[in-house]
């Protein structure tokens, strides 16, 4: 979270220097408005991949933690597999979709990595 006030820090950054180009008077300055957020979504439209990356990334580490603590790998499976099944989600998404927009690894991708942890477990 604190780097998503980084990320806001250096939009204002970019609207001061905006600001004094076009001669804005203020961040209140109504007519600034749509160039603040120009800057904002720009910034906002390149990072968002960037974000669902890393939280992923923190999502792996949570489903690994599970199935280590809970030492039960089919539990886990079985309860993805409903998952998908109730929500009616789809096992595996785009990859360039899930890799701009899903901040959770897909179902798929989910239980793979538990029966590859299962298979490592048995070994």
């Amino acid at each position: 979270m604190l780097w998503r006030s980084g990320i806001n820090i250096i939009a204002y950054c970019l609207y001061s220097i905006g600001s004094e180009f076009f001669s804005f008077r203020n961040i209140s300055d109504v007519s600034a408005f749509p160039a603040f957020l120009l800057i904002f979504l720009f910034i906002s439209f390149f990072l968002k991949p960037i974000s669902n990356a890393i939280s992923r990334y923190f999502e792996k580490i949570a489903d690994y933690g599970a199935l280590t603590i809970s030492n039960n790998p089919q539990a886990f499976i079985r309860l993805m597999a409903r998952f998908c099944n109730e929500e009616r989600a789809l096992t595996f998404h785009n990859p360039i979709f899930e890799f701009y927009s899903y901040s959770h690894p897909s179902i798929g991708k989910r239980i793979k990595s538990a029966e590859r942890f299962l298979r490592m477990e048995g070994e």
